[in-house]
């Protein structure tokens, strides 16, 4: 595995190459300083195998790492990441690992973007699959460090990242874009091919943004506009349904009828439901009765009916028990009491009990 020798002989080497002169690390601090007169040892020349494996045992004796980095032909803004990336991996931190390689992303941004592209080559992969990889890390921060920057700028360096790692990269990069600036983002993002990295990913980033603030009020349309077209977006389509969902609900509705495919009609009725529910969710719950064919009814219904009862439980059971179809009402009982039964044990209790439901279902209720 690649490790921190590596990051940082790089770093050493894009300094060479911008004709940077060379710059002593600084000591640490509390200490009297460096010996003017000890020999140093270039890390260019340090083997690898002391620099990977037990590299971290090596760094934590400050004279060994003060004494190893001491020649970095590096500018000074450098200097004082490069230290924190030594001390990030020497300390087994992950947390300060990732936070080092973020800043040094961010610098790159700034300083030599090309640079980044090499850096991202040399970080390693993630030690368990079930993590954020390192380069997971440095993308992100790069990408919205860029964005930040100068998006139609800069855009281009994006280009330069392995192909299956720039929608990563392109996700970070629009949102960060659509929240300076969505009309310019919105602007570049309708000229990207339909098959690229780059619109996949910025379709990703787009929703996101979208999702979480949407001043402008262009979600709804713009998802419209993009579950009308010809590009392919089943990865995002029920995101932008929720989208679209949000402020044009008779639309969307009228939208989903002349769908053919039941699959993606089913998911808008649910996805209407759903967010019918967070502002009148008796109105939902009726509306989910009207749907057609009983198991969308009932799968509606749990979704209206379970968001009702997080704010009222009560007014959700008392609408459920006029429910006629009794697999319905006992299904939709389970979920409004289940909760209730956590969160006010008591009052659910004294409700079961004093309901004119079956004894039979009061019974299961309460021993449940």
């Amino acid at each position: 595995m690649i490790g921190l020798f590596s990051l940082l002989l790089f770093l050493q080497n894009r300094g060479r190459e911008d004709g940077r002169t060379s710059t002593t690390l600084p000591p640490d601090v509390g200490d009297t300083g460096m010996d003017e007169n000890r020999e140093s040892i270039s890390l260019s020349l340090l083997p690898v195998e002391s620099a990977t494996g037990d590299f971290g045992a090596q760094f934590s004796d400050s004279n060994s790492r003060d004494q190893t980095l001491s020649e970095f032909t590096v500018d000074e803004g450098l200097v004082e990441l490069k230290e924190k990336l030594a001390r990030a991996f020497a300390s087994g931190n992950q947390a300060q690992r990732y936070t080092a390689i973020s800043e040094i992303a961010e610098y790159l941004a700034v300083n030599d973007p090309d640079g980044a592209v090499e850096f991202f080559r040399n970080l390693p992969e993630a030690e368990d699959d079930r993590e954020i990889s390192p380069g997971q890390i440095f993308l992100k921060s790069l990408s919205i460090k860029l964005a930040e920057l100068d998006p139609t700028g800069t855009v281009s360096i994006l280009e330069k990242f392995p192909r299956k790692d720039r929608a990563y990269a392109y996700s970070y990069f629009a949102k960060q874009w659509m929240k300076d600036d969505i009309d310019a983002a919105m602007s570049w993002f309708d000229q990207l091919d339909g098959n690229s990295p780059a619109r996949e990913g910025a379709t990703l980033g787009a929703v996101v943004e979208l999702r979480d603030s949407d001043p402008s009020n262009i979600g709804a349309a713009w998802a419209r506009k993009m579950l009308e077209s010809e590009y392919p977006v089943d990865a995002y389509q029920d995101h932008l349904i929720m989208l679209w969902s949000r402020s044009d609900v008779e639309g969307l509705y009228n939208w989903a009828a002349d769908l053919t495919d039941q699959r993606v009609r089913d998911s808008v009725y649910l996805t209407i439901a759903q967010t019918m529910s967070g502002d009148d969710p008796e109105t939902a719950s009726n509306w989910a009765l009207q749907l057609p064919g009983r198991t969308l009814q009932k799968e509606a219904l749990r979704s209206t009916v379970q968001q009702w009862a997080g704010g009222d439980p009560e007014s959700a059971a008392n609408w459920v028990v006029s429910l006629n179809d009794a697999g319905m009402r006992d299904d939709s009982l389970d979920i409004v009491t289940h909760d209730w039964k956590i969160n006010d044990y008591e009052q659910a209790r004294e409700w079961i009990i004093m309901s004119t439901l079956p004894e039979s279902v009061k019974e299961r209720l309460l021993d449940d």
